[in-house]
């Protein structure tokens, strides 16, 4: 069974460029309840989130050649905590834990 949740941040840091607060987002994950059930699985859901929040908390620089590698890292960990808190499995949190505390 495949399950789907809206991950939604208010993202509040500012965009480098602009110095404006950027926008809500909103992005749909999907996962399976398998990939909950072993420690390599919720590793594996954990980092699909990591990369998804990379793209969502990217940071906009003048430089281009900053641009594929920037992101917010607070608006990463926040983007990543409210997902593992919605799917609410304990190898998923863990993942988290060993990443971020």
């Amino acid at each position: 069974m495949r399950y789907m949740i809206l991950l939604i941040l208010a993202v509040s840091g500012l965009s480098i460029a602009s110095a404006a607060p950027r926008d809500r987002v909103e992005a749909p994950f999907t996962y399976t309840h398998d990939q909950l059930n072993s420690p390599d699985g919720a590793q594996d859901l954990f980092l699909e989130l990591v990369s998804l929040g990379k793209q969502v908390c990217k940071m906009s620089y003048t430089d281009e050649r900053l641009q594929t590698r920037a992101f917010d890292a607070d608006c990463l960990e926040a983007f990543v905590l409210d997902a593992v808190t919605k799917i609410d499995a304990p190898a998923l949190r863990a993942a988290f834990d060993r990443e971020f505390e």
